[in-house]
């Protein structure tokens, strides 16, 4: 599990929040006492409408990072 303090700026992670069907590929912008706030790079087109430009997860819902190259299936 990845914690609120391993998170890096900018970086871009794989995020999975509960009322979403399926993971997101999002940028982190800012960590604050409520969340994460990740800028959505990528989601599937089941969650677009939860997904708007940004989303606030809980550090739980972080799977992993992802790099440059990261293929989303």
């Amino acid at each position: 599990m990845i914690t609120k303090t391993e998170i890096e700026i900018g970086k871009k992670y794989e995020v999975k929040p509960s009322e979403f069907q399926r993971s997101f590929v999002g940028v982190a912008k800012k960590v604050t006492d409520k969340g994460i706030l990740f800028e959505v790079e990528y989601c599937d087109i089941c969650d677009r409408d939860k997904a708007h430009n940004t989303v606030v997860a809980d550090c739980t819902d972080v799977k992993q990072s992802v790099g440059e190259k990261y293929f989303f299936s």
